[in-house]
């Protein structure tokens, strides 16, 4: 008995010092609007809205993963329907399909043990802090904008497309002049959520002048390959 309770003394001995070494569970933020912007929450494990009238339902338009994890994002509640995997940083201006649609979301081991990915092959999309070497990430193209004619004024650097989310949104019909570099070409498009006419430029570019029908006009566009 007396070698019993010495034993029981050195374990209680021990925990603190296991507990210790126990690293905290992974956590991923999630943002109410592209780019990483806007509000945001902390996701560990699994996560999902509790019903339509949820706040953060289909709210989530941009996530960032830890290394090591990848996150599932479902476009319906209880990890239901269309999914995508995305490692690393995500934004919906990578793929404007998924703007305002995730609805839960799972976070697991990029090799965890016990656990197997749904049945539907989901979408690989991966991020520049993805960490694995052979995940074939490939940035997307990057233009700039300028607020006035000649590269003048405000200045925002778009990567892959952009849209104006709102009528109120300062690059809402604002744009004069765009730096696009070599291997690329823009298309730009009148209206919001790449809606109305459209034009396709290549190198840099300015609107004639004050009348062009460009001028302040564009709400959208979308950054491609040539």
């Amino acid at each position: 008995m007396h070698e019993l309770g010495l034993l029981a003394i050195l374990v209680l001995g021990l925990l603190p010092s296991l507990s210790a070494e126990t690293p905290p569970p992974a956590r991923m933020i999630a943002y109410h609007t592209a780019d990483f912007r806007g509000e945001q929450i902390v996701i560990r494990g699994d996560w999902s809205v509790r019903n339509r009238y949820d706040y953060w339902n289909d709210a989530i338009n941009s996530v960032v993963v830890p290394r090591g994890f990848e996150a599932l994002l479902y476009e319906h509640a209880g990890f239901r329907g269309d999914y995508i995997v995305v490692r690393g940083e995500w934004s919906s201006r990578q793929d404007r399909y998924w703007f305002n649609r995730v609805s839960s979301i799972r976070l697991v081991p990029i090799r965890g043990r016990g656990y197997d990915r749904p049945r539907p092959r989901p979408t690989h999309t991966c991020g520049p802090a993805c960490g694995v070497g052979d995940c074939g990430y490939i940035p997307a193209p990057e233009i700039t904008i300028f607020e006035h004619h000649s590269f003048r004024g405000a200045a925002l650097t778009i990567s892959g497309e952009w849209t104006a989310e709102y009528s109120n949104d300062f690059w809402n019909d604002r744009i004069s002049s765009i730096y696009v570099p070599r291997g690329y070409a823009v298309i730009l498009y009148e209206h919001a959520f790449f809606g109305g006419r459209s034009v396709v430029i290549e190198g840099s570019w300015n609107t004639a002048s004050s009348c062009d029908f460009w001028n302040d006009r564009v709400s959208s566009m979308r950054v491609v390959r040539r």
